[in-house]
């Protein structure tokens, strides 16, 4: 089984591509996940606790997970174009694209884990709120 991942014949740029790709890949799969575990979490919340704040909080979350995962498909398909970058302003505007994606998946993943934990404290009676580790 080969482990290599970039090649000695790439370039610098094919590599930066490959990488940005592999994480793009990943965050879509993340959202993928997020989304069926909303779905969960939502069900738990109209069976159990029947708290309109929280479920709220999961009607904007599944929103804002269609988003950006509508916005990832479409940046993934746009990021190829990349390859063809022969300019440092070129390259500036496709990292800063990256950059504005990977901070709005990484706000959108800990809004999500907020307000998870908000369910699930509610769940177990916040028993759990004052033993949480970092």
């Amino acid at each position: 089984m080969n482990l290599r991942t970039f090649y000695e014949h790439e370039t610098d740029h094919q590599i930066m591509f490959k990488k940005d790709r592999r994480d793009v890949r990943s965050w879509s799969y993340d959202l993928e996940v997020i989304s069926e575990e909303l779905r969960i979490l939502a069900a738990i919340e109209q069976r159990l606790l029947k708290n309109p704040a929280i479920a709220s909080q999961l009607q904007q979350l599944k929103r804002d997970n269609m988003l950006k995962m509508s916005a990832l498909n479409r940046y993934e398909h746009d990021m190829r174009n990349a390859l063809e970058c022969d300019s440092i302003a070129c390259d500036s505007f496709y990292l800063n694209n990256f950059e504005k994606h990977r901070q709005a998946f990484r706000e959108h993943l800990l809004n999500y884990r907020e307000v998870r934990r908000a369910l699930l404290l509610k769940l177990t009676g916040n028993r759990y709120q004052h033993q949480r580790t970092s």
